[in-house]
């Protein structure tokens, strides 16, 4: 089963878990036109009804980050220029019609966010009404222990190299690592011990 990533997973000023590449919407969005004095804020700092007003699609036709612009039809370009900023429960859905693996990371909302110390449980909450919990590749480090106690069907994911005993004891049963940070040697034997 392939799987998806989101990118990062941050949680609005009012609690709706969303996508984005960033911390900030400066690059991707265009809230310098829409919220022209608030470019700088964490992404977080916004309500769900402030995202929905920002396009999150003509950043990428006129930038080309890839060089792959000129490759899509008309209609790919009006989907792609017409994008607006995802919801996590939107990416769920996708990936549980679609039966794949979901690899997630989170964001801690900054210090005065009315989310900054429940977003987590916001963010299961969400996963847990819209896909199958053991779809889900659970990236952040943080909170684990509360995580697997509160949800143990998701596959605890580290994207740091540690020893066997450090991934048992986080429950980590699935590793997000570069392919250059592990030799074949230790790829197999981990690979052995987690299987």
């Amino acid at each position: 089963m392939r799987a998806l990533s989101s990118s990062v997973t941050l949680c609005s000023y009012d609690g709706v878990p969303f996508l984005m590449h960033d911390f900030t919407l400066k690059r991707t969005t265009d809230v310098a036109e829409v919220f022209p004095n608030r470019t700088h804020l964490d992404a977080s700092m916004f309500t769900w009804a402030e995202l929905q007003q920002l396009n999150a699609g003509n950043w990428f036709l006129s930038r080309d980050p890839f060089g792959t612009v000129s490759s899509l039809s008309e209609p790919d370009c009006s989907r792609a220029q017409n994008q607006s900023v995802p919801t996590l429960a939107q990416f769920l859905e996708v990936a549980a019609r679609s039966c794949r693996l979901v690899l997630f990371d989170l964001h801690r909302p900054p210090y005065g966010h009315p989310y900054h110390q429940s977003y987590i449980n916001t963010t299961l909450q969400v996963v847990q009404a819209h896909i199958n919990s053991s779809q889900v590749l659970w990236l952040p480090s943080e909170d684990r222990e509360l995580v697997h106690t509160a949800d143990p069907e998701l596959q605890q994911t580290s994207g740091e190299q540690a020893s066997i005993h450090e991934l048992t004891v986080g429950h980590i049963t699935r590793l997000n690592l570069h392919y250059s940070t592990m030799s074949k040697q230790q790829f197999r034997y981990t690979h052995t011990l987690l299987t």
